[in-house]
């Protein structure tokens, strides 16, 4: 699901977050299913040192704070089939909102048959799937190091609860576990920044963009800088140029804010999304 293009970012204060410190577990409103009654579900860890189904040994420690949500592999089989979900609270989702959290989990392996997926209970009253860890264009194992952001405007306007369910399709123990940590729903803003009478004018393309964006403007753009969902820079260029190429190929995919910077202090917003 593609992030709705925004111009600008506000600082809110999240309408959920979680980052699995306190001593009850689920927290509370949360709830915790395991379709198959297994000894291994979803618990609140903290360091720790697991293991997958070939016997591989991790090291994860949780991103923030000392504790995370876990769910590790049955890797000894003892308890069968695992399929555990641990869902939020009901969510007012009232203006443009996206999900963001912290993972350590096993991409692009969807050949084990296994899922890590984040799903939406919506008005409609089904779940449906935003994203899967498993089904990752790129096999790699990120160690919370990549933030992942889901775009929910499309729920404006709904009450909604989100799953993250691990499972195997075969009815099988998952052959990698998972562990996620800091859970925010952080509602984004349209609100363009006020309009100046000005000459400049800029353009960004290709956008939607893959690796290489153009840049074109009526003035020489002075530096560049880009911002992620959050509002927090991810990078940051001298231009001194009425053109240039940024390499845009380590940013993770979703909507970002550029901003191109002038002499006289102008700048221009511009937002755009990266494949």
């Amino acid at each position: 699901m593609a992030f709705a293009l925004i111009t600008t970012l506000k600082a809110q204060t999240p309408i959920l977050s979680e980052g699995f410190e306190g001593q009850q577990f689920p927290p509370s409103g949360w709830t915790r299913e395991s379709l198959y009654l297994s000894s291994f579900t979803w618990f609140r860890g903290a360091a720790l040192y697991t293991y997958d189904w070939w016997g591989n040994q991790y090291h994860v420690v949780p991103p923030q704070g000392v504790r995370m949500a876990a769910l590790e592999s049955d890797y000894y089989e003892d308890w069968g089939p695992q399929d555990e979900s641990l869902i939020t609270p009901l969510i007012a989702i009232e203006r443009p909102s996206a999900l963001t959290f912290e993972t350590f989990c096993q991409y692009g392996h969807s050949e084990y048959r296994d899922h890590y997926r984040v799903d939406v209970l919506d008005a409609t009253g089904a779940w449906t799937t935003l994203w899967d860890g498993a089904e990752q264009p790129n096999v790699w194992l990120n160690q919370f190091e990549e933030t992942i952001n889901i775009d929910l405007s499309a729920f404006q306007g709904q009450n909604i609860k989100l799953r993250f369910r691990g499972y195997n399709e075969a009815g099988e123990v998952l052959t990698y576990s998972w562990f996620i940590d800091d859970v925010k729903v952080i509602a984004t803003d349209t609100i363009p920044d006020a309009i100046h009478e000005t000459a400049l004018q800029a353009n960004i393309y290709p956008n939607p963009v893959d690796q290489l964006m153009t840049l074109k403007s009526t003035e020489e753009i002075q530096c560049v800088c880009i911002y992620n969902i959050l509002g927090i820079k991810v990078k940051e260029m001298v231009i001194n140029n009425q053109e240039a190429v940024i390499d845009l190929s380590e940013l993770p995919s979703g909507g970002y804010i550029i901003e191109l910077y002038y002499d006289h202090h102008q700048k221009i917003t511009q937002s755009f999304y990266k494949k």
